[in-house]
């Protein structure tokens, strides 16, 4: 009995009072968890770079296809109401899909539906966690930086340590790969919608052609309709504008009035009743214009420019012989309301 004694106290007296402190419960697991989230931040396995090139073609590419059909439908004919109306609709529905997809759904997520679809998301750097929406968007804004050196930003991410753009360094974002349980039980959903997107985007971009090639055949067929009718719009016209009676000058010069548009029309209404109309009536003016040939200089489905060879033969109270001049007038034709009428007279 003696001996047992000794030798446990022994044992007591010899150990390391800090061997024997009795650490708090639970401390030892919390540590272990830590060291476990944090070397799971670490080491997030980095998105390939073809998997986040597939992921931008879903989500940014093709919309910007569209958008870029869009911009040259409104160049080729600003004017048509109707193209301008659909060109502003498909730019509004195209702009809130981006903003959703990539500014909401990615700052909520972490994950676009092209992201979602290739297995990959976008964290804020060093967590697990979605980035945001505010800093979401300010990625998709830095993609600028990305772009200008030559594109130099966009092939970062295949030598970066952590495989980061120049936009993921500026918005503190990072792309991994997505094995998240939650990842793959959505994944078949956004493959459907991505179809979907798709399937739109071809649909719009089918329709933007169809209006376009409509557009272009209307615009060509109308071009020819005006060659072939333009020089004798155009000489009506100029035989209207110079051919008056002093006896029903007013008559005369209000029925070329109505063949008239624009500040020309203005310009002729003020010139014939301040000038014109007081001289016929006071040396008693009668002239009469005749056309003798036309040529179109210029034409497409909006204007026309045509040449105009006349012969304008002028008799006065004072000189009632017949007086000849042979002069030549630009006329410009500007289409208003499916007539064409004159919206510039200029002798040449």
């Amino acid at each position: 009995m003696t001996v047992e004694l000794e030798n446990h106290a022994s044992t007591t007296r010899s150990g390391d009072p800090e061997d024997t402190a009795i650490e708090p419960i639970g401390t030892e697991g919390e540590r272990a968890t830590e060291v476990a989230e944090t070397r799971g931040k670490n080491e997030l396995a980095n998105a390939s770079w073809r998997a986040r090139v597939l992921a931008y073609a879903i989500d940014v590419i093709c919309p910007a296809a569209t958008l870029a059909a869009v911009c040259l439908i409104v160049l080729d004919d600003p004017r048509d109401i109707y193209v301008r109306i659909g060109s502003a609709a498909a730019t509004v529905v195209v702009a809130a899909f981006v903003l959703w997809n990539t500014g909401y759904r990615q700052g909520k997520t972490g994950r676009t539906i092209g992201k979602l679809v290739v297995g990959i998301r976008t964290t804020a750097a060093g967590t697990v966690d979605a980035p945001g929406i505010t800093r979401a968007l300010l990625r998709e804004v830095a993609h600028l930086v990305d772009t200008v050196p030559l594109l130099l930003g966009w092939l970062w991410p295949l030598w970066d340590e952590y495989g980061r753009s120049f936009a993921d360094k500026l918005a503190e974002t990072r792309v991994s790969a997505d094995s998240a349980p939650s990842s793959s039980e959505a994944r078949p959903r956004a493959v459907r919608i991505a179809c979907s997107v798709f399937a739109f985007f071809a649909a719009a971009l089918v329709a933007l052609t169809a209006t376009q090639y409509a557009h272009d055949y209307r615009s060509d067929r109308d071009t020819a309709t005006i060659m072939a009718n333009a020089p004798d719009i155009a000489q009506n016209a100029t035989v209207a504008l110079l051919s008056y009676q002093a006896a029903t000058v007013d008559k005369d010069l209000a029925s070329a009035s109505s063949k008239l548009t624009g500040s020309f029309k203005d310009y002729y209404d003020k010139y014939t009743k301040d000038v014109v109309i007081p001289t016929a009536r006071e040396k008693s003016v009668n002239t009469h214009a005749q056309s003798v040939g036309a040529a179109v200089v210029s034409a497409d489905s909006r204007n026309a420019v045509v040449l105009v060879f006349v012969n304008q033969i002028t008799t006065t109270a004072q000189d009632p012989r017949p007086s000849a001049m042979a002069s030549t007038v630009r006329v410009r034709l500007t289409e208003s309301d499916g007539h064409w009428l004159v919206s510039g007279f200029d002798p040449i």
